[in-house]
């Protein structure tokens, strides 16, 4: 009996130990194979064994292959200081100069967009290559002639339905606004549901919106207290508001703006004023400290670097010109001491 245990003992000793064995050579092949594949993937053009390759070729490769990503990094590097400097200097012919045509593009595109939208201009828009941005920046233009020229029928050019639909509201609203007595609700059928809520509104106060337009005619602040329609009052008083903090320039009229919207426009607005005051008394009076003032980064940057500029120049010192920022003012200061050399 204890012969036969033993027997026993020692078969499964025996195939765990083979299984085992199994095991190890199986990790072993696999390993092998991921090496012949990684040698392979340096040497496509041959079926090459590790054996066959002497230690120089094998250096060779891998130095061929690191030169390459060098390269990529440094076309890389060179396409960023590209589109950096296409939008710093304002030159377009700078896109040109990038060897990837996606990038180039791109480039391309980003620049005819946003003279686009700076000169409201249509042309531009056919200038771009990416289709669904075209037709996006046509929509935009189209939306924005539509209402300079107060011309509906511009609406019908636009090809997006969110746009199309907004611009269209836009003019039966303002219809409505303007109408006063005259307007029915069935005017506001062709609206979406926000826009024909607020048509609907409208015309149901026909009263309110009367004392509304005298208000904002007349610009006077107390005839708001006329309406009897909570949210108009608010219109009335926040829209005369806002108008008369900007028109005498006093920010404190915009902490009784109640809609927020409105509030964050007349302080922005505000501050873009104060930040141009600050902007021009830095720089006459070369002050460093009157630029911490400014709160529009854009403008605060340009607060230092003229300011550096000018600090640089008058007292002969070109070590300011490192601490410039805009490439373009930099380059200018150091141009003066190389020149006055």
């Amino acid at each position: 009996m204890k012969k036969k245990n033993s027997n026993y003992r020692k078969n499964i000793i025996i195939s765990v130990s083979m299984l085992g064995l199994i095991i190890v050579l199986s990790i072993f092949i696999y390993l092998l194979n991921q090496s012949y594949d990684a040698l392979n993937n340096i040497f496509p053009e041959k079926n090459l064994s590790w054996t066959t390759i002497s230690e120089i070729e094998l250096n060779k490769r891998l130095d061929l292959i690191e030169e390459e990503r060098v390269k990529k990094l440094i076309l890389e590097k060179k396409n960023i200081q590209i589109i950096n400097d296409a939008w710093t200097s304002w030159k377009i012919d700078a896109c040109s100069e990038l060897e990837d045509v996606e990038l180039k593009n791109k480039c391309l595109d980003n620049w005819n967009l946003y003279n686009a939208s700076l000169n409201n201009d249509i042309k531009y828009c056919d200038l771009v290559n990416n289709d669904y941005l075209k037709e996006n920046c046509k929509d935009d233009i189209n939306y924005n002639i539509a209402l300079s020229l107060k011309d509906i029928k511009s609406c019908e050019k636009i090809v997006d339905l969110n746009i199309l639909n907004k611009c269209k509201s836009f003019f039966v609203i303002t219809n409505i606004e303007n109408s006063g007595e005259n307007s029915e609700i069935t005017d506001c059928k062709t609206l979406t549901w926000d826009d024909r809520i607020y048509c609907e509104n409208t015309i149901n106060n026909k009263e309110d919106i009367s004392f509304l337009n005298n208000a904002l005619n007349q610009n006077d602040i107390k005839l708001c207290s006329s309406i009897k329609n909570k949210d108009l009052k608010i219109t009335c008083q926040d829209t005369l508001n806002l108008e008369n903090a900007i028109s005498t320039e006093n920010i404190s009229l915009c902490n009784k703006i109640l809609d927020s919207d409105k509030k964050e426009k007349c302080e922005n607005s505000l501050s873009q004023i104060n930040d141009l005051y600050f902007l021009k008394e830095a720089i006459s009076k070369e002050d460093l400290d009157i630029c911490e003032k400014i709160k529009l980064v854009d403008y605060k940057n340009q607060c230092y670097d003229n300011v550096l500029l000018k600090l640089a120049i008058s007292e002969k010192n070109k070590k300011r010109c490192s601490t410039i920022y805009n490439r373009e003012i930099s380059i200018q200061c150091n141009s003066f001491f190389e020149n006055s050399n």
